[in-house]
């Protein structure tokens, strides 16, 4: 990439060039044929091993990947946070501990790369987000250790491990970061993100139409609650919804017509999954990541790029108000919202949940009551959480790290003349500003299959942006 005067900056790829890369045939045909080999081996391996020596090899493996190629081993790692089951293996326990085979693939990347690297080369650790990530990892850990001395964490061992899994999200931002360099590694882990998202919307497709998707709950079956995805429909409607906004971005952004068509069919697939989650929360941010996208794109595009939004809109627009399931939701939220039966209402038992995690707030104020003190699935709310778990400080730290995000996002949106860019970074800031706002009801950025691929398009954009000064930093 070259700066110009106008500070502006312009891709040495044509945008032709960057979408033939893009759906090249040898390059599809040799991913397929990778990805397949792998989960077969994986699907096999899961039948006839047990658990830590299905894990043990997992991760041999990994290893030996990584060290042939680390980027295929990224690659790999995307496509999990999407379809990677979980393993537990702590069975018969009070407490469940769950491997995922991203987190295996991502220990072998860790080590690959620590051998590897040669001193001068820490560029990851250039980045513009190191003091609030540092600081809320900080943070998290001394409200650990504040939590175990005053007694509100009853199981140290849990809280250390939501520590690391936390922190793994941070490190995949920081490994994706640092193995961005150029435009053609911004395309092969955007493919990986475009793998792992179609793959859940033929799952879920899939459920949808399957026969025993009627028999349980005939007037309403929200897909993605049980079977491979227990219990997932509004983390996984809040995923697809930030995905619905980054292709939309590329829609809207991208000049050739075959380009549009093609995500275009795409993003239709995802939007009727995304609905037959039936989350109203999804819902929300979904509408939300729409308006700011409007906001914020059509200033910068020309009259039929704008025409062709409206037109996506308003069949997104019919298709929710044709479904007599999906306006029952819809019209039933302000009973929810108003009702107090905490057994009726989802926003009512929400409620005293929440009045229940600040009852003993006043004396937590600063650092909370420690990562893990309860449950996750206790708040349903990723703000009550930050604040009951880390306090204040915990909270604001996180609130400045997110405002860095947006100041970064927006400075590379001003100053980037790509269409690529462009789109990935608009439909970027509008579909974490839906995820923010679902986070009042949800849990969003410490759940794996919504902060993990965020972490990754984040470390895409700022990677792929970290030349527009000499010191990889935006100024």
């Amino acid at each position: 990439m070259m700066l110009k005067n106008d500070n502006t900056i312009q891709s040495s790829f044509t945008s032709s060039k960057i979408f033939s890369l893009w759906f090249s045939r040898a390059s599809i045909r040799k991913t397929i044929i990778t990805i397949s080999s792998v989960l077969i081996v994986i699907l096999a391996s899961f039948f006839f091993l047990n658990r830590l020596t299905l894990l043990s090899l997992f991760l041999f493996g990994s290893i030996l990947l990584t060290w042939r190629n680390v980027r295929l081993s990224i690659f790999l790692l995307i496509i999990s946070f999407f379809i990677s089951p979980k393993i537990n293996i702590s069975p018969g326990s009070f407490e469940s501990i769950f491997v995922r085979f991203d987190d295996l693939i991502l220990l072998a990347i860790c080590f690959i790369t620590l051998i590897r690297i040669k001193k001068g080369e820490l560029s990851f650790a250039d980045s513009d987000l190191n003091k609030p990530i540092f600081y809320f990892v900080i943070t998290l850990i001394i409200s650990i250790i504040n939590g175990i001395f005053r007694g509100t964490i009853s199981n140290p061992l849990m809280a250390w491990f939501y520590l690391i899994k936390i922190s793994e999200y941070f490190i995949v931002f920081f490994l994706v970061y640092f193995y961005t360099r150029d435009r053609k590694d911004v395309i092969f882990y955007l493919t990986a993100a475009l793998i792992g998202l179609i793959s859940i919307g033929i799952y879920g497709i899939f459920e949808h139409f399957h026969p025993l998707a009627k028999l349980p709950y005939p007037a309403l079956y929200r897909i993605y609650e049980r079977g491979f995805f227990y219990g997932q429909s509004n983390h996984l409607g809040g995923m697809l919804a930030f995905f619905i906004s980054l292709i939309l971005g590329f829609i809207v952004f991208n000049d050739n017509w075959r380009n549009k068509i093609l995500f275009l069919c795409l993003n239709f697939a995802v939007i009727f999954a995304f609905f037959w989650t039936y989350s109203r929360q999804a819902q929300l941010n979904l509408f939300i990541s729409l308006s700011i996208f409007g906001i914020l794109s059509l200033r910068y595009v020309n009259l039929r790029s704008r025409l062709i939004y409206f037109l996506i809109i308003s069949v997104i627009t019919l298709i929710v108000f044709s479904s007599p399931l999906l306006q029952e939701r819809i019209s039933t939220i302000k009973g929810a919202i108003l009702s107090n039966d905490i057994y009726g209402s989802s926003f009512a038992y929400r409620l005293n949940k929440w009045k229940m995690a600040f009852a003993d707030s006043k004396d937590y104020l600063l650092l909370g009551t420690g990562l893990a003190s309860r449950h996750r699935a206790f708040y349903e709310s990723q703000w009550v959480m930050f604040i009951a778990e880390t306090g204040l400080i915990g909270v604001s730290i996180y609130l400045w790290f997110l405002f860095k995000v947006y100041k970064l996002l927006f400075l590379s949106f001003t100053n980037i003349r790509d269409s690529l860019c462009s789109g990935l970074i608009s439909g970027s800031i509008a579909g974490l500003t839906g995820l923010v706002v679902q986070g009042f009801v949800c849990n969003v950025f410490t759940v794996t299959v919504i902060a993990a691929p965020f972490y990754v398009m984040l470390a895409i954009i700022l990677g792929s942006t970290r030349k527009l000064s000499n010191h990889g930093k935006i100024t």
